[in-house]
């Protein structure tokens, strides 16, 4: 949900805005422009630019625009305006963005002020004023067409959820849901299948597709239009798992070698991240920042030995280690860089883990057995499921440590595949009659 934003005025300090409602989570990004001051953006639904023009010089109009590009070659206009006043210190202004002008206010954009032209540096995300709990967590089945199996993968902070239905022929199809209907089913590549597994703050989808020849492709879903993405040079498709709110995909695609590797795709080929030593590595996530976290080999391929947890950086693939055992996996990382995952401990099993300031944490389990973190939100709040006696069930780890079932009307396996910054979790779990269901469970006390 980040947009960038091009500026052109005279030198004086100007002060822009995307504005959310003071109850939701922010995220703000910020350009320094030397004796100009800054220009920020803090992004809510709907989106708004409030614009402060301060130390005003003169009292001719000023033109305000957003702009795609960079600083050395600008790109299409999103919006532009003009400010005017009778009198000279500060203008102020909001504007409400059509959502023709959020869709277009995509990266990389850049602030322009006069000669003087800045780019915008990692956002700095703020927490929402509560992060409390419902208790009980309220199950929502998402009641999604016609009863068939589906199962919900992520969940963006304006509550678009992404997943993937049965047919009635039994084929798995994409589904994009979003205030309290299935809108679309985003189609594939002329197979009969697809799935969709993350979508961003922007509402841009990603996730894999079967083709004519039944084989499978990664896939971006924007704006009714599904694109796909290359490979490494292998003959097998791509998989998508991850997109961040500037437009940055990771997943795992096979090398010419027929090696899988992780990737990261930011518009042109895809950059190979190499692995930890063996021939697979796998990328599950990335923040905002850039920073990617997965899984990789550190001798051989998957089946061959030990596997990692990494955290790649600023173009280095760094060993997360284990909780004691022989294999890990990091599976999401937030813009705070707190990183969870699940490994095996001494004794073979598998628990969830937190790792932060360099320091891998046993999460526990509610148990006894194992337990999976499968993501974090920017409160620290985690996700996922802890393995009991009846099967899985989706459990949420609070910041005390606390670890709270999420449950379901019925009885069976659930778990929770992601949470957002309002509270709101996704997954799948039984419903009443006992099938398998996609659901949001509303944590917040919003």
């Amino acid at each position: 949900m980040r947009r960038r934003l091009s500026v052109i005025v005279p030198a004086v300090l100007i002060v822009a805005a995307l504005l959310a409602p003071a109850a939701d989570a922010a995220t703000t990004w910020t350009a320094r422009l030397g004796s100009f001051g800054a220009v920020t953006l803090r992004v809510g639904s709907p989106d708004r630019l409030s614009i402060g023009v301060k130390n005003l010089r003169s009292l001719t109009p000023y033109t305000v625009t957003l702009r795609r590009g960079t600083c050395a070659a600008s790109g299409s206009l999103v919006l532009s305006t003009r400010l005017t006043t009778t009198s000279l210190g500060t203008i102020r202004r909001t504007l409400t963005l059509t959502s023709a002008q959020t869709r277009a206010a995509k990266l990389p954009l850049t602030v322009r002020v006069g000669a003087r032209c800045s780019s915008f540096t990692a956002p700095v995300v703020t927490p929402p004023p509560s992060c409390t709990l419902n208790l009980p967590p309220v199950a929502i089945d998402l009641g999604l067409r016609g009863g068939y199996p589906s199962a919900a993968s992520d969940i963006n902070d304006r509550g678009q959820v992404v997943g993937g239905i049965q047919t009635a022929l039994g084929y798995w199809h994409a589904f994009l849901w979003q205030n309290g209907s299935m809108i679309d089913l985003l189609g594939t590549f002329g197979g009969p299948e697809s799935y969709a597994n993350a979508i961003n703050n922007l509402g841009q989808v990603v996730g894999t597709s079967s083709d004519t020849t039944n084989s499978w492709r990664g896939f971006l879903w924007q704006d009714g239009v599904m694109k796909s993405f290359g490979t490494l040079g292998g003959i097998i498709a791509t998989v998508p798992t991850d997109i961040n709110d500037r437009g940055q995909v990771v997943g795992a695609a096979n090398t010419s070698g027929e090696d899988q590797h992780a990737f990261l795709w930011q518009g042109g080929p895809m950059k190979d991240l190499g692995t930890l030593g063996g021939t697979w590595s796998y990328a599950n996530d990335i923040n905002d920042r850039g920073q990617i976290v997965g899984a990789s080999s550190l001798t051989g391929g998957f089946k061959d030995g030990a596997q990692h947890a990494f955290l790649w950086q600023a173009g280095v693939m760094i060993d997360l280690g284990t909780l004691g055992g022989a294999r890990a996996v990091a599976l999401a990382i937030n813009n705070r860089g707190q990183i969870v995952g699940a490994s095996d401990t001494s004794a073979g099993d598998w628990h969830a883990f937190l790792w932060q300031d360099g320091v891998m944490s046993d999460l526990g389990t509610l148990s006894g057995r194992s337990s999976w973190a499968q993501d974090i939100n920017e409160c620290g709040q985690v996700v996922g499921w802890d393995y009991a006696q009846s099967g899985e069930q989706a459990v949420l780890w609070e910041k005390s440590g606390l670890i709270i079932p999420l449950g379901t009307p019925g009885e069976g396996s659930s778990g929770a595949s992601a949470i957002n910054d309002q509270g709101q979790a996704v997954g799948k779990g039984p419903t009443a009659s006992g099938d398998q269901h996609a659901f949001l469970w509303q944590l917040g006390s919003e």
